[in-house]
Parts: structure tokens; C-alpha cells; sequence
């Protein structure tokens, strides 16, 4: 259905657009915040994402997949964006999140923004916030379908190991 969108954007229907942000703006947010670690930070990208998405629509191949080319453009603008500003800086992340008061904002996503690696982040975020299928999210990492259920595995474990050990410094 995405496709439909894509080809009607490139023909000049702009309000094919709000069909297509709808339609992926979870999964583009969940890549941006895997690799900027800042909400207000990830907002940003995910919309020049989509800018840049009516910016190169002409460069669409029809019948390609249309999420893998809006998230590459995603995941180019966050790397562009890291390479810019040098090193991101993370701080409190907690803290930052509790002000920031983003309806994507979870315990268990900012426990496994603070803990986990980058490459389980663009594994689990889009699981998670997206309800990708580990199959999509193999093809998009160009991974083994196994391999991202493994390393999915994995980051739960930490997450799990991280809460286990903090309710016990707790008590």
C-alpha cells in the first residue's frame, strides 16, 4: 500500500505524503532514536527524514521496498547528523527523558537506550515501538533472520539482569 503512496507522491500529489508518514513514522522514529539517543533530537530527523523523502521521491524505483528506502534516508540523516556534531552528548538520559514527557517515552526504553549497544538499539527500538517483524528488521540489517532473534534475546536478558539488579539495591 505504501507503494500506491510512494508513486502518487512522485506524480506530485503531496497529500499522498500523510499517508506515508502515517504509515511509517514509528518505525523512522525508532531508527532515529537507535542512533541519536535523544528524543527532542530524533523528532528532528524522523522530519527532514520525510523531507528529504518529497526532496528525492524521483529517485524512488517503483516496486523496490518502500520502508527500506525511507529508512536509509533516516538512518543517513542521523549518521550525517552524529558526524556533524562529533560526539552526541548523553548526559543524564533519564533525567532528560522524564522532562521531555514524549508519548514514546517508556521505562524500558530508556533502561535500554542507557544499556544497550547500538546495534542491539536498531534491533529491539523498532521491535518494540514499530512492532516490526524480526524478519523485516533481518532484511533491513541485512542480518539472518536468527541472528536479530538472538541479539533480541540478548538485549532483553540485559534489560532483565539490569531491572533484576536494580530492585535489589532498592530493597
Amino acid at each position: 500500500m505504501i507503494e500506491e503512496y510512494m508513486e502518487r507522491l512522485k506524480l506530485g500529489e503531496e497529500n499522498a505524503l500523510d499517508s506515508i508518514y502515517n504509515k511509517t513514522k514509528k518505525l523512522v522514529f525508532s531508527i532515529c532514536l537507535s542512533y541519536v539517543k535523544d528524543y527532542m533530537l530524533a523528532e528532528d530527523m524522523m522530519q527532514d527524514t520525510y523531507i528529504n523523502v518529497v526532496k528525492y521521491i524521483k529517485s524512488y524505483k517503483k516496486n523496490t521496498n518502500p520502508e527500506a528506502w525511507i529508512c536509509t534516508i533516516a538512518k543517513n540523516l542521523c549518521l550525517n547528523e552524529i558526524k556533524k556534531n562529533k560526539k552526541i552528548e548523553y548526559g543524564d538520559y533519564a533525567m532528560e527523558v522524564a522532562d521531555n514527557q514524549n508519548d514514546n517515552s517508556t521505562p524500558l526504553i530508556d533502561i535500554a537506550i542507557k544499556i544497550l549497544k547500538d546495534s542491539e538499539l536498531r534491533i529491539l527500538l523498532p521491535h518494540i515501538i514499530d512492532d516490526r517483524k524480526f524478519v523485516d528488521i533481518a532484511n533491513d540489517l541485512k542480518m539472518s533472520e536468527g541472528t536479530v532473534r538472538w541479539k533480541y534475546n540478548n538485549a532483553l536478558n540485559k534489560i532483565r539482569k539490569y531491572v533484576e539488579r536494580s530492585n535489589y539495591e532498592t530493597n
